[in-house]
């Protein structure tokens, strides 16, 4: 008897982790579409920098979109590539939006030392942005800054991320939660933590929930974190190939989201600091 793809769904049921990082990502996806930044200040000054200074992260930008289209079009016609795309996807998405918050610091403070931003002076600036009303997403979710402590402290109910009909107001704070979790879990690997037996470990965890501060837009950084140093295992298990699509799909476009938002960001500022746009 021939035992057709959907039985075969039905009797190999979705690895919880993986179902869990399958909703986040469809989350973000949903969460993201027509997404918009504006800027909250006024821009009265061209740059002393020209356009060629940034010409080098421009034709980046352009090399890692290129690339992950290219991908996402052999991805969707031979499923076998998408799951091997789905190893490195989130750290391709995440280089191209750290190139294009790099292009938004320079616009923005026009200044071209903003180039030479760590990845976590560039995190930690843009969410000042946001913190200090200075740039806003068109969609609330995005706009809040939270407080680990308070990432942390949410508590969804039994089962909640593995169902598919959960609010997107509800999986965006477990979602933060989730990024506070490895946000936690790089703090104590830069301090060397192992546990928090010790009343000194406990004082610094303590103070990264008071001190540290997360916004959902950092998914991109610390998910690349995640996949960069530890923890591929929910993507490396018997998964229905269907949904492994499924997965690279909804990052792939959640990415391209993000990048036409910060596309249509950059070309308005380029066009008050430069006089023309930078990004076609």
């Amino acid at each position: 008897m021939e035992v057709k793809l959907e039985d075969l769904k039905a009797i190999q049921p979705m690895p919880f982790d993986f179902m869990t990082h399958l909703n986040y990502i469809s989350c973000m996806k949903e969460l993201s579409e027509n997404l918009e930044i504006t800027i909250n200040f006024q821009i009265d000054s061209r740059s002393s920098f020209k356009k060629d200074s940034l010409d080098k992260k421009v034709r980046l930008i352009h090399l890692i979109k290129e690339s992950l289209e290219e991908e996402y079009k052999k991805a969707t016609r031979d499923r076998d590539f998408a799951k091997v795309c789905s190893m490195w996807v989130s750290v391709k998405a995440y280089y191209l939006i750290f190139n294009l918050l790099l292009i938004t610091h320079t616009l923005v403070n026009s200044s071209e030392e903003n180039l030479n931003y760590t990845h976590a002076e560039t995190i930690n600036k843009f969410r000042n942005l946001l913190k200090e009303n200075k740039i806003n997403f068109n969609k609330k979710e995005f706009n809040l800054v939270s407080s680990c402590g308070d990432a942390i402290s949410f508590n969804s109910q039994s089962g909640d991320t593995l169902k598919q009909n959960v609010s997107p107001d509800l999986r965006a704070k477990s979602i933060l939660k989730k990024l506070c979790k490895y946000k936690l879990d790089d703090f104590c690997r830069y301090k060397g933590i192992k546990n928090f037996k010790k009343k000194k470990n406990q004082i610094e965890r303590d103070s990264f929930f008071k001190n540290s501060e997360i916004s959902l837009f950092e998914f991109f950084y610390w998910y690349r974190i995640k996949t960069n140093y530890r923890d591929l295992a929910f993507l490396d298990q018997d998964v229905y190939e269907g949904d492994v699509v499924k997965f690279y799909e909804n990052y792939y476009l959640l990415t391209i989201n993000f990048f036409n938002a910060f596309k249509k960001l950059i070309n308005n500022l380029s066009k008050k600091r430069l006089g023309e746009i930078l990004i076609i």
